[in-house]
């Protein structure tokens, strides 16, 4: 009888192990990855390039930006004959919108292929925007609204702990150039797309008359690396401002623009008979607060590969055109070409584009 119930025991013995197994009180339950810090939201890391490494990073959750142009009347300059007379210049402002391993100008249509990029102005700004997604697509955060799609990006900062530093708002300068004849300044064409530094940089070369590190509250005046900032550390990048006439882009997204020979004659600086367009004078300037405590100069940047080198050599940023031609045509002519110094977000004609928020 023994004999006859042992199968029938042992099917049993088997069958309540394979149960206990599935039980939940015996399984190992995942592990819970943590809360993002308050503020901050979790991205995938997919991406190959760059010093980051962990599989979740947490980012700063940007802004969502306008949808709509808004221009206002008035302004702290009012109109073209109340504008200080020099250099041609306007300066917008840009609040943070997003982060993202994408690139449209260097890695297109190949989202997660590019080191972590922090972005400013139009919001939807991913590895599938073309030069004409760009101007009919997506929110602003930039002065004007979409008055201004353009999009500004640079790579992330990188604290000591491997966490990402929040960058503040950017400044965005468009000038007629120190020493370019402000008369020759002509509206940057749709479509046109650039990058000024270089990523690849891995000593302390860098041309720092284009690319140059610095702080808000003290020295170093112009700086390689990232330096040690007591308030706000600040990256510099001076894009070129005469083009071919013809091309949009280039293979290395560089050669279809060219930097003038400068000159300090009576002539001023002029354009090569290569790239004789010249357009605006770019100049991007991010800004990262640093906490009471903190060693800025321990910070590095998400494009910075050499590890065993200082951080921010691999400085670089890039530039893609989203503006409203025609008040992209208001700046050039009121304020560029007229040698007016337009102020902040002032456009030369009684109106201004309305900042961000704070």
């Amino acid at each position: 009888m023994l004999k006859s119930a042992f199968p029938l025991l042992l099917a049993f013995l088997l069958a309540s192990a394979a149960a206990a197994a599935q039980s939940p009180a015996k399984r190992s339950a995942p592990a819970t990855p943590p809360a993002p810090p308050p503020g901050y939201v979790p991205i995938a890391n997919v991406s190959p390039m760059g010093a980051l490494t962990a599989p979740t990073v947490y980012v700063p959750k940007g802004w969502a930006g306008r949808s709509t142009i808004d221009i206002k009347p008035g302004g702290g300059c009012a109109g073209v004959t109340e504008c200080a007379t020099g250099e041609g210049a306007n300066r917008f402002l840009c609040a943070y919108a997003k982060m993202a391993f994408d690139d449209p100008i260097v890695y297109p249509g190949k989202p997660g292929a590019s080191h972590l990029h922090q972005f400013f102005g139009n919001t939807a700004v991913n590895a599938f925007t073309t030069a004409d997604s760009i101007a009919a697509v997506g929110n602003s955060t930039c002065s004007g609204g979409i008055a201004n799609r353009t999009g500004y990006w640079t790579p992330a900062m990188i604290d000591a702990a491997g966490q990402i530093v929040p960058p503040t708002t950017a400044t965005i300068y468009y000038k007629s150039g120190y020493q370019m004849l402000p008369s020759l300044v002509r509206p940057l064409p749709t479509g046109l797309k650039m990058i000024a530094g270089d990523r690849t940089w891995s000593d302390v070369k860098q041309n720092q008359s284009r690319v140059w590190w610095t702080c808000t509250d003290r020295g170093p005046t112009y700086s390689s690396i990232v330096p040690d900032c007591g308030d706000r550390v600040l990256l510099v990048v001076v894009f070129p401002q005469c083009w071919d006439g013809k091309n949009l882009d280039s293979r290395d997204h560089k050669s279809h623009m060219s930097y003038p020979n400068y000159s300090n004659d009576a002539n001023g600086s002029k354009c090569p008979s290569t790239h004789p367009v010249v357009v605006p004078e770019i100049t991007e300037e991010f800004f990262w607060k640093v906490p009471p405590g903190e060693r800025s100069s321990t910070w590095r940047i998400s494009s910075d590969m050499d590890l065993s080198k200082p951080g921010g050599l691999s400085a670089h940023a890039d530039w893609m055109m989203g503006w409203d031609p025609n008040v992209m045509k208001t700046v050039v002519t009121l304020c560029l070409d007229k040698s007016k110094d337009c102020q902040v977000n002032g456009v030369g004609n009684n109106t201004y584009l309305n900042p961000p928020p704070d």
